[in-house]
């Protein structure tokens, strides 16, 4: 019986404490979509992985972002959204993803939410998911870096940070 209990108490630490802190990104402002102005501290949900590197590429007016997020959680992350801090930086941002089919015509397609397996990644990467941004107010250029907000499915945010390249 105590080893039953001693599993069932590690089992439950681990679950509830397994959440990492990204080295360069502090805890995040969590802000209840029905309250504005009220912020409740909360521990990164997710990191960067440090490689491969993230970056921004930007051609033209649009943008796409690749980068690889980690979930050290015991429990599925579902991203809902993402936005732009400043929000007014750009038009749109959405997450996407390119196919290519049997012909080798590729298309790309918005994504409504992105779910990262517990204790995983998830990879925004050229030729395949990435987080698209259309419409940039003024130019980006190399150096920059752009501020992601990400948004949970518990309606709690997390930003991040890549640079421009």
């Amino acid at each position: 019986m105590k080893k039953i209990t001693l599993a069932l108490l590690l089992t439950t630490f681990l679950s509830t404490s397994a959440i990492s802190f990204a080295a360069d990104a502090p805890s995040e402002q969590a802000v209840p979509a029905s309250v504005v102005g009220q912020n409740v501290v909360q521990p990164a949900k997710l990191n960067i992985a440090e490689k491969p590197a993230a970056s921004v590429v930007v051609t033209g007016q649009n943008a796409a972002a690749y980068f690889t997020i980690e979930n050290k959680a015991a429990a599925p992350l579902t991203i809902v959204g993402v936005a732009l801090d400043p929000a007014d930086m750009a038009a749109k941002v959405e997450f996407h993803k390119t196919t290519t089919d049997a012909k080798g015509v590729s298309s790309m397609a918005a994504v409504d939410k992105i779910v990262v397996p517990p204790m995983s990644s998830f990879v925004f990467e050229k030729g395949g998911n990435h987080v698209m941004i259309m419409g940039l107010k003024k130019p980006l250029k190399s150096g920059d870096k752009v501020k992601f907000v990400m948004t949970f499915e518990d309606k709690t945010t997390q930003t991040i940070e890549a640079p421009v390249n």
